[in-house]
């Protein structure tokens, strides 16, 4: 009897480190789904507030200046307030997160509306925490490579998504002329989240799931003018 009852208590010692590990691994699991989806929601609400801008006085367009302060600096803000509000739910000590937000300038055909050009312009970053894992790094998708998937996309378009519909143009001497016009410039901003979740134990889970842990949010949103 002495020796069953050794024989369990050994098998316990031996199966409790393991039962425990796995509890834990489930839980952090959890946890990480959890923030992942608030996370998700946190940049869609503030990709959502994306502010509108005031056209200048002196032409139809804004200068880089309003756009930096009117558009992309407070999306870039909005979002990293979001997602601050997620991590002090948690442990703001831990993990980590950048958000970037890029405005781009979209040079437009007037006559067909299809995509010309590409040109960046404006950068506003936040950064909280330290997203050092080499694994991580190696996880998130390049901006370049959203942007050809886009834009590779878009042109399979008859006239581009970022295309604004102006005038349309009757005219009576020649049919050739007539048709819709467009504004040749068109205003982008794309936003961007990269973070790691908070977790019991979380260099843990990014050694052993890498990239499966991180989170990369990616938009590109068309401006609006007053």
């Amino acid at each position: 009897m002495s020796k069953q009852k050794g024989n369990s208590v050994l098998e316990l010692l031996l199966f409790l480190p393991i039962a425990l590990f796995f509890l834990f691994v489930v839980i952090d699991a959890g946890l990480s789904l959890i923030q992942k989806a608030a996370i998700n929601d946190a940049f869609r609400s503030g990709v959502n507030s994306l502010p509108a801008y005031v056209k200048s006085e002196q032409n139809n367009y804004p200068d880089r200046e309003q756009l930096y302060t009117q558009v992309v600096s407070r999306l870039a803000q909005e979002i990293s307030s979001n997602v601050s509000e997620v991590y002090s739910t948690y442990d703001s000590s831990a993990g980590g997160f950048e958000v970037l937000a890029n405005l781009y300038r979209v040079s437009i055909d007037p006559l067909s509306g299809k995509t010309l050009s590409l040109t960046p312009e404006l950068v506003a970053s936040f950064k909280q925490g330290q997203l050092s894992n080499a694994n991580l790094l190696k996880s998130f998708a390049s901006i370049d490579d959203y942007l050809d998937k886009v834009f590779s996309a878009d042109l399979l378009n008859a006239v581009s998504s970022y295309a604004e519909p102006l005038a349309y143009i009757n005219s009576p001497v020649d049919s050739a002329q007539s048709g819709q016009r467009y504004a040749p410039v068109s205003w982008l901003v794309y936003s961007e989240v990269r973070a790691v979740p908070v977790g019991i134990n979380s260099s843990f889970l990014e050694s052993a799931l890498g990239g499966l842990y991180s989170v990369q949010l990616q938009g590109m949103e068309k401006l609006r003018d007053y």
